[in-house]
């Protein structure tokens, strides 16, 4: 079986099909939940994204995805995922998280 690999997630084709799937009907819950709310306190408390933190790496892949789309809310689950804190961004500078996000995610799947 073919797997998709890379230092952020390693999972059968099968496997991230599901784990796909299952992101985006999680992320869809918690954005439908919370487009009006302003609180990112309670953006992020939303049972979908906790669900989605408590999965951990596999949906890592998932969420850069929405990030290099330009989604912002995704920068404390990723965070707490991979326990990397960019030092190299502003703490509201959105689009500096987001390039600091990529070139992480980069810097993941390159060969050591």
């Amino acid at each position: 079986m073919i797997e998709k690999t890379s230092n952020i997630v390693s999972v059968p084709d099968l496997e991230f099909d599901r784990f796909e799937y299952l992101f985006k009907v999680l992320n869809a819950a918690w954005k439908n939940d919370t487009r009006y709310e302003s609180s990112a306190t309670q953006i992020v408390s939303h049972p979908a994204y906790q669900l989605i933190i408590e999965l951990g790496d596999v949906m890592v892949p998932f969420i850069l995805s929405e990030v290099s789309s330009g989604s912002n809310h995704w920068f404390y689950a990723l965070r707490k995922i991979t326990g990397h804190n960019p030092k190299d961004a502003g703490f509201l500078d959105f689009d500096k998280l987001r390039k600091s996000w990529m070139n992480w995610s980069d810097e993941q799947e390159s060969p050591a």
